[in-house]
């Protein structure tokens, strides 16, 4: 890894180590040659469709990773009330750390698109 706001994200320590906070009650198998197929034996490994991890990184910030596990894109959105620990509840500035670019400051909730098997990892922190 070579982007140094994902390592920020890694090596930060605000009380908690992160964890899912939201999924989706759609399950999706993996298929035949994904990663976890050549470690088990079994043919019906499943996942939610889609899944929502929290990191808290200071106490103005707090990171979301946005995985979609699915074999089509997903419109999905991170509803700041329901982030743990999140110091914005209704207003938030946004940062995708993946592109390194600024999303802006967003009311209550963003909405965005996540590409087959991909992933997006924002920074929520109080404008």
């Amino acid at each position: 890894i070579a982007n140094p706001e994902i390592i920020k994200v890694n090596q930060a320590w605000h009380g908690h180590a992160g964890s899912a906070y939201a999924l989706s009650s759609k399950r999706t198998k993996l298929g035949p040659n994904s990663l976890l197929d050549s470690m088990y034996d079994d043919d019906d490994i499943e996942f939610p469709s889609w899944q929502m991890f929290y990191k808290p990184i200071d106490a103005s910030s707090t990171a979301v990773l946005v995985l979609n596990s699915a074999e089509l894109p997903a419109t999905l959105t991170v509803d700041f009330g329901q982030v743990p620990d999140t110091p914005c509840l209704v207003t938030c500035a946004l940062r995708d750390l993946f592109d390194r670019t600024d999303i802006g400051i967003h009311q209550t909730n963003y909405t965005f698109l996540v590409d087959a098997h991909d992933a997006a990892f924002f920074l929520l922190k109080r404008p």
